[in-house]
C-alpha cells in the first residue's frame, strides 16, 4: 500500500485536499475540484446548468387562511439562449415532513430565444396550471400559476438544464399579462 495520508492538505484554512481510500485500499488524496466533479449534481455546459439532482428554487409560503394562486416565472425569454434545444421539470418539495402542501409538476421544454416548444409537449399537473408568457419589470418571462393551499408551503425545486436559475421568482401580483 501506498503512504497513509491522515490529514486533509489546506490552504488559508479550508481543505485543498481531501483525504480517502480508493477501491483497492491506497490513500488517495483529490483536489476539490476532483471530488466536485464526481458528486452527481451540478454539470456545467455552455452557458448553463444541468441538475441532475433537485435543486430548491424559491419558496412559496401558505395564506393565511383559504388558497391562494401565485405566480412563479420559469425563463426570461431573450435572444441570449444559446442552446439548441432545452428541458426542465419544477415541482414542489413540501417545507416540513407534517406540511400538507398540493403536490405538482411541470415539465417545459424550450428553443433559442425561449420560444415553447408545444409541438414536443410540456406538461402541467397537480398545483401547476397556466404556462404562459408575461411582462415583468420589462422583460417577457414563461411564468406558471401555482395553488398553494391553506395547509402547507412549499419549496419549487428544478431538475433539468437552465441558463439562470435567479430567473425563477415569485411575481404574484406584480406582473402584466400578455395578450
Amino acid at each position: 500500500m501506498a503512504e497513509d495520508i491522515k490529514e486533509n492538505e489546506m490552504q488559508n484554512g479550508k481543505p485543498a485536499r481531501l483525504r480517502g481510500i480508493d477501491t483497492d485500499g491506497n490513500s488517495i488524496t483529490p483536489t476539490m475540484e476532483e471530488v466536485t466533479d464526481a458528486l452527481p449534481g451540478e454539470k456545467k455546459y455552455d452557458r448553463g446548468v444541468y441538475y441532475s439532482l433537485p435543486k430548491s428554487i424559491v419558496s412559496v409560503h401558505k395564506p393565511t387562511g383559504g388558497n391562494e394562486l401565485k405566480t412563479i416565472t420559469l425563463l426570461k425569454i431573450g435572444d441570449y439562449n444559446t442552446s439548441h434545444f432545452n428541458f426542465f421539470e419544477v415541482f414542489t418539495i413540501p417545507f416540513y415532513s407534517n406540511n400538507h402542501c398540493l403536490p405538482g409538476w411541470c415539465k417545459v421544454h424550450y428553443a433559442p430565444a425561449g420560444t415553447l416548444q408545444s409541438d414536443v409537449a410540456h406538461s402541467e399537473c397537480g398545483c401547476f396550471s397556466n404556462l404562459r408568457q408575461i411582462s415583468y419589470k420589462g422583460n417577457v418571462y414563461l411564468a406558471i400559476d401555482i395553488l398553494v393551499n391553506q395547509y402547507g408551503s412549499a419549496y419549487i425545486a428544478m431538475t433539468g438544464y437552465h441558463e439562470d436559475t435567479s430567473q425563477i421568482m415569485d411575481v404574484t401580483g406584480d406582473f402584466t399579462e400578455l395578450q
